[in-house]
């Protein structure tokens, strides 16, 4: 398992043996019985090869967790862990914007409601003013008469000019609202 680990650790650096043997100043023979496993490095060169291959020593002893197969399992693990939590990011972002268009929905129907009953109210008033003028009209008694040297001038009072600008906003808000519905509905 050493032989083997100094071996891929050296040709994973770009290390020859011969650069490695400088570093360590040992002669080139002593890196190849090592890594064909015919000798070992003593506690102190074991420490200074480690320290060459950047790794420690329990990786170097294939202790660790530095094999290929190990990092690609811990990479892999790593990938499925991240796209799990991703997956939950993506959907508590996904509940957010339901609940946002439910509260969305909801107003956009709660206005609606509203300014509904409001037409009729409107509406209400509209003809009750008209049928009142109408009334008025047909009963002379009741209208007020201003004398002059042309005759007698009837004023009549009627709270119908502005409704229309009111009902006229409402079509537009209703239209508004109508529009909110249908881009908050669920798809």
């Amino acid at each position: 398992m050493l032989s083997e680990n100094i071996r891929r650790m050296r040709n994973e650096r770009g290390l020859s043996q011969e650069e490695l043997a400088r570093r360590l100043h040992v002669v080139r023979q002593t890196i190849s019985k090592w890594e064909q496993g015919l000798s070992v490095p003593d506690a102190q060169m074991l420490l200074r090869l480690a320290e060459e291959l950047e790794v420690s020593v329990p990786m170097l002893l294939g202790e660790g967790n530095d094999s290929q197969e190990k990092r690609e399992e811990a990479e892999q693990k790593t990938v499925q862990e991240l796209a799990a939590t991703l997956g939950k990011i993506n959907d508590a972002l996904a509940q957010q914007e339901e609940k946002r268009r439910k509260r969305w929905h909801i107003l956009c129907l709660a206005l609606l409601v509203i300014l509904g009953l409001y037409t009729v109210y409107l509406a209400a008033g509209f003809f009750y003013s008209r049928h009142m003028m109408a009334m008025l009209q047909a009963d002379q008694a009741s209208i007020g008469i201003i004398g002059g040297s042309d005759g007698p001038t009837q004023i009549l009072v009627a709270a119908g000019s502005v409704q229309g600008i009111n009902v006229f906003l409402l079509a537009v808000l209703i239209g508004a609202l109508v529009v909110g519905l249908i881009k908050t509905r669920r798809k």
